[in-house]
């Protein structure tokens, strides 16, 4: 058999054939507008409430961007010292965080462009993830030495003592709507619950999956958790039971790289290496019709637009998609450019743009609406004046 990694295992291991779209009516156009800073590629994105960017980059620094008015704010936000791996911003969008291979956690002030303090030391190994609490007290942290660590903003210290439990790299993590909670999933197959007040777990870990956890997210309400994972399936996790819900929903056929909620909590939407996006019923766990097939090559991405009737997806095809998430079939999709495969997507909060990160770490911003977008150069940032 040929490798998991190879050409030939991409090409043929799904065993299915979909159809390719190819009216030029679902090619999004493009418009220029081009931003120079980081010296390396673009690792990690993130917008704010109020429309600024966040990006963190190969050269161990962190940037940020007036998306409005298409340019650099102030100069790269140096402190870390290796790649930066995770970057997220508070809930008010006046904090930033990251996360780096370096082992720690920086705290930015998004108004001053400066630090906060001094980097929160504590883990042993690189931070994979990196989350804020919904009221921008605390951020949790899971990194490569297998837990997940907890920190007091305002106090610029650790909240507690490492969570232990993972006996493997925690891939993804995330707090509960409420703050009370956060969950983690990691390359030892399991989900875990953890008391964010307390400090220390709650329950035992979820079992379920056969194969390393990718990604995780909490629903809207914080009463269910949805899990993709290296077991080609998705699962649903009853937050107050601590016990899954129903069975593994199959349907891809590699790999689940992405999962995430509809903002109704009433759908769930996940991303393959099957080359695929799949949308499922969150109430009934089932799936909701059959796999949306265009990308001709692994997902990476997925997320729902904010008023929840849209899904995009990017692909290691270099291409983003734009789907119906209510009729489930394509709107439209980025024409193949000079960039490379898309690593990332996000949509920003009002929904009018979708910012996408490629792996050779330029980042492009497209207009969700009128579908258009931009050639960029090696290391920029796009954005839109």
């Amino acid at each position: 058999m040929s490798p998991k990694e190879s050409r030939i295992y991409e090409l043929y291991s799904s065993g299915i054939r979909l159809p390719k779209v190819t009216s030029s009516s679902f090619l999004w156009s493009r418009s220029l507008c081009v931003f120079e800073g980081h010296k390396e590629g673009v690792t990690c994105v993130a917008f704010s409430p109020d429309g600024k960017v966040a990006s963190g980059s190969s050269d161990s620094t962190v940037r940020l961007w007036d998306a409005e008015k298409g340019e650099a704010i102030g100069a790269a936000l140096e402190g870390h010292r290796s790649e930066v791996t995770s970057i997220v911003f508070s809930p008010d969008g006046k904090k930033v965080a990251s996360g780096s291979s370096d082992r720690t956690v920086q705290l930015w002030d998004a108004e001053k462009g400066e630090a906060i303090g001094s980097a929160l030391e504590g883990h042993r190994s690189g931070v994979t993830s990196i989350v804020f609490s919904p009221d921008g007290r605390k951020v949790a942290s899971g990194s490569w030495d297998r837990t997940v660590r907890l920190w007091d903003v305002e106090k610029g210290k650790a909240f507690g003592s490492a969570l232990k439990g993972h006996s493997d790299r925690v891939t993804s993590i995330v707090f509960s709507p409420d703050g009370r909670k956060v969950v983690s999933g990691s390359l030892d197959r399991t989900v875990r619950l953890w008391d964010a007040e307390k400090g220390e777990p709650i329950g035992t870990a979820l079992e379920g999956h056969t194969d390393g956890v990718t990604s995780i997210v909490f629903s809207p309400d914080g009463r269910k958790v949805a899990s993709g994972s290296l077991d080609s399936t998705v699962r649903l996790w009853d937050v107050e039971k601590g016990k899954p819900i129903g069975t593994a929903l199959e349907g891809h056929h590699d790999r689940v790289t992405s999962i995430v909620f509809s903002p109704d909590g009433r759908k769930v939407a996940s991303g393959s290496w099957d080359r695929t996006v799949r949308l499922w019923d969150a109430e009934k766990g089932e799936p909701i019709g059959s796999a949306l097939g265009g990308h001709h090559n692994r997902v990476t991405s997925i997320v729902f637009s904010p008023d929840g009737r849209k899904v995009a997806s990017g692909s290691w095809d270099r291409t983003v998609w734009l789907w119906d998430a209510e009729k489930g079939e394509p709107i439209g999709s980025a024409p193949e450019g000079r960039h490379n495969g898309v690593t990332s997507i996000v949509f920003s909060p009002d929904g009018k743009t979708i910012e996408s990160r490629s792996s050779n770490g330029n980042v492009y911003v497209w207009d969700a609406e009128k579908r258009q977008s931009a050639d960029v150069h090696h290391d920029t940032l796009l954005v839109f004046s």
